[in-house]
């Protein structure tokens, strides 16, 4: 869009300022991003505390059966103090179980990152160990 304004030495075009076009979409941009839901995501971990109000039933925490300590470094991972790959760490777990919903539990050790935990957790629950408890 030109605009022409006279002027003693002739015509001379004026300028339409991009200032507040900028200002409207940045002002959009700001709507839309508060006005977004975002969904819970579907690899999300839900926890439930053992000491606070959950849907986890008590006897289901009930620990009982052979020891299932899994110790988590930045390294390796531990069963029972013995380590074990990753990968293996289902398949060791289950000749100590009696059933799928047994209490394994979960200790990060060494300075081992949440990160590292959540992938030995995530790990788990893909091979239906569902009942985890991390200790301090």
């Amino acid at each position: 869009m030109k605009v022409n304004f006279k002027t003693e030495g002739g015509l001379r075009r004026g300028k339409v300022g991009l200032t507040p076009m900028v200002d409207v979409v940045f002002l959009l941009l700001v709507f839309f991003m508060l006005a977004a839901t975002y969904g819970e995501e579907a690899n999300a971990i839900r926890l439930t505390p053992a000491g606070g109000e959950g849907e986890v039933a008590e006897e289901t925490l009930a620990y009982e059966g052979e020891p299932r300590l899994v110790s988590i470094t930045p390294e390796k991972v531990r069963l029972n103090g013995f380590v074990t790959e990753l990968q293996a760490l289902p398949e060791a777990l289950t000749p100590l179980m009696a059933r799928e919903s047994d209490v394994v539990v979960l200790r990060a050790v060494d300075g081992a990152t949440l990160q590292r935990v959540v992938e030995v957790m995530d790990l788990l629950r893909g091979a239906g160990i569902g009942t985890l408890v991390l200790a301090e």
